[in-house]
């Protein structure tokens, strides 16, 4: 789903970067991580990655790859997100992030299936009492199930798509530099957070909406009151899309691929999709999807990237600013 080359291109294409630099030369091999070291290499505090060409082949074939740059990370903006990468992150690293990530949702997923075909219907129930968030079973206490919903599966094709996604949007991040794991394991517990109390509060709206309601009778008006109250949720596809979010709001124009979908499509158009997908599905009573929760850890990733990594050496935060000249 991700082509690293067109990574590379979409880093370079959201960096600024003087025109009066030496020409920097890539190779189809060249990682952006090398391009950035490379620019930073004669002066850390303003790097310079002037214009590039991708070889001296490419130049004789007429099919000059020569192309300007916007211009460097300012001192303070690379400065500080830099330092506050580092010391979110500790060292770890988004991929390292998403394998830890993966290793709880994996070891729920496995949980519930072990219980399942073993026919043990104690660790069914614990499983269950544990890792669904509701009305109920806020009101019970158990408000640890608004964490653990997030790392819990029960069909197959829901673990393994979001586990892709997850994949997906933790690489893209993951080629910024500065965003580490800690960035990741914040953002996916705040997502968390956000999905299951965007879906609390969307069901206590519905319950309340029951009540002033003439339409029902006694009957009709307590079983759906009891379907609502009880009404359940889990998966990560919450953290999923706080993550999508994140990665959105950095690079924007990263092209990626959908299933079959033979040509690569913007992040920023996939992400939009999704949430018009979400938003238009919200209320309705045919879809047996969490869209609030979805919502909920999008703009949680939203709010990530305004609060922490705005300062960023890419972005739409750094583009506006260009654009509009501020400093």
């Amino acid at each position: 789903m991700l082509n690293l080359d067109r990574v590379r291109l979409s880093l370079l294409h959201h960096t600024r970067a003087f025109r009066s630099a030496q020409p920097l030369t890539l190779s189809p091999s060249t990682s952006s991580r090398q391009v950035i070291r490379r620019a930073m290499s004669t002066n850390p505090r303003r790097p310079d990655f002037g214009y590039y060409t991708r070889n001296a082949a490419t130049h004789r074939s007429g099919t000059s790859a020569r192309s300007s740059l916007y211009s460097s990370f300012q001192s303070r903006f690379k400065r500080h997100y830099s330092d506050s990468g580092r010391k979110v992150s500790g060292g770890l690293s988004a991929d390292s992030a998403f394998w830890i990530l993966f290793s709880l949702n994996a070891a729920s997923f496995g949980a519930w299936w072990y219980a399942r075909l073993t026919n043990n219907h104690k660790l069914v129930q614990l499983h269950l009492d544990n890792t669904l968030v509701s009305l109920a079973s806020w009101d019970s206490g158990r408000w640890w199930n608004v964490i653990t919903s997030a790392f819990a599966h029960h069909d197959p094709m829901h673990f393994l798509f979001n586990m892709i996604s997850l994949r997906t949007f933790c690489s893209i991040v993951g080629f910024v530099p500065g965003i580490g794991g800690g960035h990741v394991l914040l953002l996916a517990m705040g997502s968390a957070l956000c999905g299951s109390g965007s879906w609390l509060l969307q069901q206590k709206e519905k319950l309340s909406s029951l009540r002033g309601s003439t339409r029902f009778g006694n009957n009709a008006f307590n079983s759906a009151a009891s379907q609502t109250y009880h009404a359940s949720a889990l998966g990560a596809s919450g953290i999923v899309m706080g993550v999508s979010a994140l990665a959105t709001c950095l690079l924007p124009s990263m092209p990626i691929s959908l299933m079959f979908i033979p040509i690569g499509i913007p992040l920023w158009a996939v992400t939009i999709g999704y949430a018009v997908f979400d938003t238009y599905f919200l209320n309705s009573n045919r879809s047996t999807t969490a869209h609030s929760g979805h919502l909920g850890g999008l703009l949680c990733g939203v709010g990530y990237y305004i609060a922490f990594l705005r300062h960023s050496p890419v972005g739409v935060w750094r583009s506006l600013a260009w654009r509009f000249g501020r400093k």
